[in-house]
């Protein structure tokens, strides 16, 4: 009796944040759904693997190409995976929207088009840089999705005031682009969350990331193999969700 009420106490949690449950069925279905709005993004000779593993709670995602060179008649087709953990999906500040920005993060490597990042080498790869990724996944990414799939442009209760604010001043309340522009930026305030949660011990600890501060860093030139800061990629997200160009933070004025 005590697991069955454990069970229904922990279905309410997961399900307060925005009305609906975080199951593994869910979790399933929304790969699913994601992975075949990824397969209309490319062309057919284009492979997509999207490996998804519910068991482990770790917020983490990667992907890979099966080459780093151009496809030609004779390297067709190539192969693009995409790897997640449920952690995004699970974690406490968590759920179906953060989730989805770390699956549309992965696949604007592929296609969220310059600046790259550069191999071992010194030459321009396939990838598009981390800052990028996450500019192109709340630009084109999700509203894309969520015009294919409504049914996960689910907001949560509690959205951040200066996020409100600012998708307010960008778009009419009732135009759906609003919606998308608190989803996605709620979403990618809870995702810095998480990530300064699980950051390295390596990693020095940075202020807690807000709307209402971004990063003042001004670069003058590309840094294409780094991670900017927390709270510049929480402001290069939104600035994505309001249509804003890239932050000065890690994007130079000049370029």
């Amino acid at each position: 009796m005590k697991n069955i009420q454990l069970y229904i106490l922990m279905i309410f949690f997961s399900a307060n944040s925005f009305g609906f449950t975080l199951s593994k069925s869910n979790f399933e279905r929304l790969n699913s759904d994601f992975l075949s709005f990824f397969k209309l993004q490319v062309t057919e000779n284009v492979k997509i693997n999207l490996i998804a593993n519910w068991d482990i709670n770790y917020p983490a995602a990667s992907t890979e190409r099966s080459t780093d060179f151009e496809i030609t008649r004779h390297r067709r087709p190539i192969e693009w995976d995409v790897s997640i953990l449920s952690g995004y999906y699970r974690e406490t500040e968590g759920g179906h929207d953060v989730h989805l920005l770390a699956l549309c993060h992965e696949m604007a490597h592929h296609l969220g088009g310059r600046p790259y990042k550069l191999d071992e080498g010194g030459q321009i790869r396939w990838a598009s840089m981390e800052a990028q990724s996450d500019y192109w996944a709340t630009k084109e990414c999700i509203p894309e999705f969520l015009k294919k799939f409504p049914r996960y442009l689910k907001l949560r209760k509690k959205i951040h005031p200066e996020i409100k604010r600012k998708c307010s001043r960008a778009y009419y309340s009732w135009f759906s682009n609003y919606k998308y522009c608190l989803f996605s930026s709620q979403a990618a305030l809870q995702m810095a969350k998480i990530h300064d949660k699980h950051r390295l011990p390596s990693e020095p600890a940075s202020p807690a990331v807000t709307p209402e501060s971004p990063d003042p860093t001004v670069v003058t030139t590309l840094d294409r193999n780094v991670y900017p800061s927390n709270q510049c990629r929480f402001d290069t997200c939104i600035a994505g969700a309001l249509g804003e160009p890239r932050p000065v933070c890690w994007y130079p004025e000049k370029d």
